[in-house]
């Protein structure tokens, strides 16, 4: 009887990977890195167009805000004087020069004269404000007293006033202004306020962001506006 014995791994296959097995998973790998680092990008960009849009819309609302505060706080004091008469307002589409009391943390303080403005810059405009002391009395006097003499005011003279870049991130901006007729009870909105030594009842801004995104109107009530009319009834 012949005695049979195998020696072991002589028929046995050793145990591994071919190389088409191997370049297979290289393959697959290669294409789930891709993947992955596709969706990561991707992740990345639009976790900057978020932080870029929530930036932008807290600009916004801090403006809005500062906005609010200094028009419903506008006083009748008078920063101008043109033909005799007292100028306490004064407003186009693109501007408007009012007199507001000022908190110190956020400027000067104090009463100043507040000229909000669009300026056109390269990436589209920006809503600044200049900020000043008003005239003094005397000034103002000479002023009225002498049209055609040169003027003290630090409405004009940008070197003594104080600039801030409220809003940087504007496709466009509008201001009107609503005049309220008390004989006939009929308002309309104006572009333009040639009221010399008055106010408007109620003034609208309309903001349009540079993504064309309109934001609501702001529209404020001056609280001055409002007191007089209550003691003329």
């Amino acid at each position: 009887m012949k005695s049979t014995y195998y020696r072991s791994g002589s028929s046995r296959r050793h145990a591994g990977f071919t190389l088409i097995e191997v370049i297979a998973s290289i393959s697959v790998l290669a294409i789930m890195m891709a993947l992955v680092s596709t969706s990561l990008v991707t992740g990345i960009k639009a976790g900057e167009a978020a932080d870029k849009a929530t930036g932008v819309n807290e600009e916004l609302r801090v403006a809005r805000r500062f906005l609010r505060r200094q028009i419903t706080g506008m006083t009748f004091t008078p920063f101008d004087v043109n033909n005799k008469d007292r100028v306490v307002f004064r407003g186009d589409e693109r501007s408007m020069t009012f007199v507001a009391p000022l908190s110190g943390y956020a400027g000067p303080g104090g009463p100043q004269v507040h000229r909000l403005e669009e300026q056109s810059v390269a990436s589209g405009s920006v809503l600044r404000i200049h900020l000043s002391p008003p005239p003094a009395p005397d000034d103002l006097q000479n002023m009225m007293r002498h049209p055609g003499a040169e003027r003290n005011s630090n409405l004009n003279d940008e070197s003594s006033s104080t600039v801030v870049t409220l809003v940087d991130v504007l496709r466009d901006i509008k201001f009107s202004y609503y005049r309220f007729d008390a004989e006939d009870g009929q308002g309309q909105w104006l572009n333009r306020w040639d009221e010399r030594d008055g106010m408007p009842d109620l003034v609208r801004i309309q903001i349009t962001a540079n993504d064309a995104t309109p934001w609501p109107n702001l529209v404020v009530a001056p609280r001055a506006r409002f007191q007089s009319r209550r003691k003329k009834l």
